[in-house]
């Protein structure tokens, strides 16, 4: 039976309507670091609990979704319906999601967590918007090819999308600006020890010759150093290998550099490594020592600018790792030292940035960071 033609008329006056929204609301999300915090909080309520209602939000969403996805495949279709939860999801949902994004104050809750908070937000609303795009507007329901689509793009992986974009919303409001925070820096600090690895194992070379395993003779402060380390960090995991094992591979064998390393880039290598281990470590402790010791996000402290500048020094460091690899790969002595240098004043901003807790005097944590930015101080040996 084919539905009134009226009721399908209303359902597509509306959906136009609703997508037209959903675009404007995403750009706004996209461009949401952007917006000052005074111009995002302009006549919004105090933002104490967004994190919260967008949660709320979310889960509306997610519901009247799953409504959305069944109907618009069941007979019979029943635009009327349709209408209804499009309603829902364009008069509720979606505007307090949208809402609680913009109103998130940075001065509170950090520039990080409201731009963390926006990006989930837009990816739900795009993800509505491709579902609602897919609503048929001809009175019949959804052809079985449009429900699983081509290359995963039907109605039931944007549903999927849009399920998980939303139980993500709900994670960061449970973990709290605090939580995620720690795991952004979880993230950083993996990427790091990823891109060590990979250095690592580009620059080992096979022992042709046979020659023994290496100098045993560990250099004292060094040692002293990784114990210290291990104390601050309260034990980094046993799979990394310690820095002078790092340096004993890098000298055993034959690798992309030349056997003869006639610009000195083995020693090069090392010294990063070296210095690599220890930032990857310093993201460990500074988790434990200064993020987990944080005051709570309940009002606008100037705590809070100083954490905005330390998530985006730990951000700049795997970059720059990364452009330094590309210098080891492209055998380029000059580039090497270069970003060798730009990489150390990197984690020198880090160490500046958390040489002091929040509250109080220092600390053992300050003590291992002086040693630290030492040894960020030091020329290379060897390079």
């Amino acid at each position: 039976m084919t539905p009134p033609k009226g009721d399908i008329a209303a359902l597509n006056g509306l959906l136009d309507t609703s997508i037209t929204l959903l675009k404007q609301l995403e750009t706004a999300l996209s461009n949401i670091s952007k917006i000052t915090a005074a111009v995002a909080a302009e006549g919004a309520e105090k933002a104490v609990g967004s994190l919260v209602a967008a949660s709320q939000a979310a889960q509306v969403i997610k519901g009247s979704t799953s409504k959305l996805s069944l109907l618009i495949i069941s007979e019979p279709f029943t635009p009327s319906a349709i209408t209804k939860v499009t309603q829902e999801l364009v008069n509720i949902g979606v505007p307090i999601l949208a809402g609680s994004a913009q109103s998130l104050d940075n001065a509170q809750y950090t520039t990080a967590i409201r731009r963390d908070l926006a990006n989930k937000c837009e990816r739900v609303l795009r993800n509505l918007r491709q579902l609602l795009e897919m609503v048929p507007r001809d009175g019949k329901v959804l052809p079985v090819a449009k429900r699983k689509g081509v290359q995963g793009a039907g109605s039931f992986t944007i549903t999927g999308s849009l399920w998980a974009a939303c139980d993500e919303i709900t994670r960061l409001a449970e973990i709290g600006a605090k939580g995620r925070l720690i795991e952004r820096t979880e993230e950083l600090r993996d990427t790091l020890k990823d891109q060590m690895e990979e250095l690592k194992e580009w620059g080992e070379e096979e022992d042709d010759d046979g020659a023994d395993d290496g100098d045993d003779d560990n250099d004292a402060s060094e040692t002293q150093q990784a114990e210290s380390l291990d104390a601050v960090t309260n034990g980094l995991s046993a799979t990394h290998l310690d820095t002078q094992a790092m340096v004993d591979d890098l000298m055993n064998g034959a690798g992309h550099i030349p056997k003869e390393d006639p610009d000195q880039l083995r020693p090069r290598l090392a010294w990063c490594l070296r210095i690599l281990k220890q930032a990857a470590i310093l993201y460990s402790a500074i988790i434990k020592y200064r993020l987990r010791t944080l005051p709570a996000f309940d009002e606008p402290r100037p705590v809070v600018s100083q954490v905005d500048d330390l998530m985006k020094a730990l951000k700049k460091l795997p970059n720059r790792v990364g452009d330094l690899a590309a210098a080891f790969y492209d055998l380029s002595p000059e580039d090497v030292d270069r970003i060798r240098d730009q990489a150390f004043q990197d984690i020198f901003a880090v160490t500046a940035l958390v040489l002091d807790p929040w509250e109080g005097e220092r600390d053992t944590f300050s003590d291992w960071i002086l040693k630290l930015q030492k040894d960020l101080r030091a020329k290379p040996e060897a390079a």
